[in-house]
């Protein structure tokens, strides 16, 4: 039998790929705005995911009150700061949900006419944030991790490594998530 970490945090997200591949090599381009619109499914799923993480990260710096140092617990609360403004990042401050118009300023300055940072300047905002994720991403959640893991006591408590780093049942997760993008 399976356990429940490996389904949750391996074969969900391999199934989840997987199901995202063959949506979009069946569903047929002129359908496929569904899925990718700034409405669409990816969009808001996106948004959708980086809230959960948010909140996630929050109600963990909360739970963790008294028993992880301040300064540990100060990252996860940035993480969620972060991860909320992705999310509104990626919902355009609720512009195309709502039906708002851009300001003359955005819609000059803004390939697409939209309200958010990422999509200004030519979308120069939006290339320095995924080059960095490109290059911060690998590195902070599997190049750290794994050479964790080949210390023997990064995972103790009182360690940086076992209030920040994550453990490996999330490696899967992590790839099929840099994989997507």
């Amino acid at each position: 039998m399976l356990r429940r970490g490996f389904l949750f945090y391996v074969v969900l997200p391999l199934v989840m790929l997987e199901g995202y591949l063959v949506s979009v090599r069946l569903i047929p381009p002129p359908r496929q705005s569904a899925l990718f619109a700034e409405n669409g499914i990816f969009e808001l799923g996106t948004a959708a995911f980086f809230f959960v993480a948010g909140c996630l990260a929050l109600d963990l710096c909360r739970r963790t009150r008294g028993l992880v140092p301040n300064r540990y617990r100060a990252v996860l609360l940035m993480f969620a700061l972060a991860a909320c403004f992705v999310t509104l990042e990626e919902i355009s401050y609720g512009q195309h949900m709502f039906r708002w118009e851009s300001p003359a300023w955005f819609a000059r300055h803004s390939s697409k006419s939209e309200i958010n940072l990422h999509n200004l300047f030519g979308n120069g905002i939006s290339n320095v944030m995924r080059g960095t994720a490109d290059l911060g991403f690998p590195i902070a959640f599997l190049v750290l991790p794994l050479v964790a893991m080949l210390r023997s006591n990064a995972y103790q408590p009182g360690r940086w490594s076992n209030y920040l780093l994550h453990h490996p049942e999330l490696v899967t997760l992590i790839l099929v998530a840099h994989s997507v993008t």
